[in-house]
């Protein structure tokens, strides 16, 4: 009869810490259902009354924008719309990817 050594021993990993597939994806998940939260609340505050009269008075004293982009503030007011439906549209396919991920488990 052969013993074994002491150094395979080492290596052998027990019951209750052998890697649970199921776990690990509830956590993938979990990560990405966070991240993908805190952008829905980035998005959210960026849209409120007080984030747009901001960002309305930055582009009126902004030099930079006027020379750069445009001087009529409703073109660049629709370059941010366009650019926020974008941003929706990202996060729309983010929830879709996610919930391509989800397994609902009875």
């Amino acid at each position: 009869m052969v013993a074994e050594s002491w150094f395979r021993s080492l290596w052998r990993t027990s019951r209750k810490h052998e890697f649970d597939s199921r776990k690990a994806l509830i956590g993938v998940l979990a990560f990405q259902a966070a991240g993908l939260m805190s952008k829905l609340l980035h998005l959210w505050q960026s849209l409120t009354d007080k984030q747009v009269v901001r960002l309305r008075e930055e582009i009126t004293n902004s030099v930079g924008i006027k020379k750069l982009v445009s001087e009529d503030d409703d073109f660049i007011g629709r370059l941010i719309c366009i650019e926020m439906m974008e941003n929706l549209g990202q996060v729309a396919q983010a929830v879709a990817r996610l919930s391509s991920n989800v397994v609902i488990l009875c």
